[in-house]
């Protein structure tokens, strides 16, 4: 688990080997868990219904597509994936790891990504295949921006920040800066309005004056 991040950035393949290596062992183990918890009682019948509107959605359809309806299969993942959380991630040191492999790795394309924008070839020689779009080491996967706005957080949440601390909320707010420039020479606007979305989140549950809230709100608005 704590692997994701690694898996992810390798490309849409990888990343489904992962979630099927995922699903087998959870799988494996599933005699030994107990399903006695509320949540994940809702979550299962979420799962059935959630199919069972596909499934109904298909049949009433005056396009009918076999090859839709079995990858549509595949959207089952995203509900188990919860389940195989809540099981097995006991440990907070989890998220602490977690966090550490999601940083490098978004740091890392980050940097390589502001490489590649001034250079106009990356670290590995990758040169942008658009004019306007730019995904590093990616190469031909344009998805550098949903990658760095969904890693960040992980990367965040690792970091135990002491909000007293002007030393800690620079670095807060500059990590926070640096991603958010990245993700705008990436060019992808779905990726932009989700790390926006989370950065005021973010900035809801900080218990740091609301006029600094709304100053740094104020100021990555005005900067978009």
């Amino acid at each position: 688990l704590v692997s994701f991040p690694l898996f992810a950035i390798m490309g849409s393949l990888v990343i489904n080997i992962f979630y099927l290596i995922l699903v087998i062992l959870f799988l494996a183990k599933i005699k030994e868990i107990k399903f006695h918890s509320n949540f994940q009682k809702k979550l299962i019948i979420y799962i059935i219904f959630t199919y069972l509107i596909i499934l109904t959605s298909y049949l009433f359809s005056d396009y009918k597509n076999t090859s839709s309806l079995i990858r549509s299969i595949s959207v089952i993942k995203f509900c188990i994936i919860p389940i195989i959380f809540y099981n097995f991630v006991n440990s907070r040191s989890f998220f602490k790891i977690l966090g550490v492999i999601s940083g490098v790795v978004t740091i890392f394309l980050s940097i390589d990504i502001i490489f590649q924008f001034i250079f106009g070839y990356d670290f590995f020689g990758y040169k942008p295949i658009h004019d306007d779009r730019y995904s590093g080491f990616l190469d031909e996967e344009l998805v550098a921006g949903s990658f760095i706005s969904f890693f960040f957080i992980y990367f965040l949440i690792s970091k135990k920040f002491e909000l007293n601390n002007k030393f800690d909320l620079i670095i807060l707010f500059t990590s926070i800066l640096f991603f958010l420039s990245t993700i705008i020479i990436t060019g992808e606007r779905l990726a932009l309005i989700r790390i926006l979305f989370l950065i005021f989140c973010l900035l809801i549950f900080l218990k740091i004056n609301f006029w600094k809230k709304f100053l740094v709100g104020a100021i990555i608005i005005l900067s978009i």
